[in-house]
């Protein structure tokens, strides 16, 4: 799953930052040398610091100003900004360099959203001259925030399925192209769709319609029973937690901790 206006949401997908034992400003790992911020719409630029430090964030010809709050979190917005660059951008005393401004997308989903360009472009020739190519301004950021250029020499570097979407998508727009990656091998798809988006592929439907009908009743009378087995425990010997009852149609029990690894 392929999705833009990233930069409001990297605000959720990053802002558990920790503030302990932390005096000087730092951004958030996302803000890097190299990075891609989105056009035409407000930055969100945010991080962390002593509590109650006044921070700055400057870059073309804008300035904001903010202070961190008792948990040594802040956060500022930078007015919508045009396609182009490079530009630096300074945050208190950290220097960001070969800053573009074009559009940001996530590439999220299970691990074939990671698998690297080197081992898909053995078998798929358009991926292959599509990794043969320069492209200095489409730019990835790995799970750890850190930025890198699509140049000629790590494009095989790249996962396969971002840098094939990039090229496409920047020969149509011309614009710098930022992906950030967020492939968590292992999830189960309901989990990077909405329940919309579920409800509107006849597939995955008609999947939940088959286990709302001939599944999930004998799931929950096995819950049921496993309640009441459990409710009639010796208190001795009574596991601590109460059987949990099954997934409801379309929804999922993967971790929410999955989330803080994109």
């Amino acid at each position: 799953m392929i999705t833009t206006r990233s930069t409001a949401l990297l605000g959720g997908i990053l802002a558990g930052l920790s503030s302990s034992s932390i005096a000087e400003t730092k951004p958030a790992p996302v803000f890097g040398d190299h990075m891609v911020l989105q056009r035409d719409m407000p930055v969100p630029v945010w991080g962390i610091s002593a509590p109650g430090e006044e921070v700055s964030v400057r870059f073309r010809d804008q300035s904001k100003t903010t202070k961190a709050g008792p948990d040594g979190k802040w956060l500022v917005k930078l007015e919508p900004l045009k396609a182009g660059g490079p530009d630096d951008m300074q945050i208190g005393a950290t220097k960001l360099t070969d800053v573009l401004v074009g559009e940001v997308w996530i590439g999220s989903g299970q691990s074939n959203m990671g698998v690297g360009a080197a081992g898909a472009a053995k078998n798929d020739p358009v991926l292959a001259k599509i990794a043969e190519g320069n492209y200095p301004t489409i730019r990835m950021a790995s799970a750890k925030g850190k930025w890198r250029a699509a140049t000629s020499n790590n494009t095989l570097a790249f996962s396969a399925l971002p840098l094939a979407f990039a090229v496409r998508l920047q020969e149509s727009i011309q614009v710098p192209v930022g992906m950030v990656l967020g492939s968590v091998g292992g999830t189960s798809t309901e989990f990077w769709l909405t329940p919309d988006q579920l409800k509107a592929d006849p597939a995955c439907r008609a999947a939940m319609d088959h286990y709302a009908k001939e599944i999930l009743p004998g799931l929950k009378e096995r819950h049921a029973k496993e309640v009441a087995k459990w409710e009639q425990s010796p208190a001795s010997s009574k596991p601590e937690t109460r059987p949990a009852p099954p997934a409801e149609p379309g929804a999922t029990k993967m971790p929410n901790h999955i989330v803080g690894k994109l």
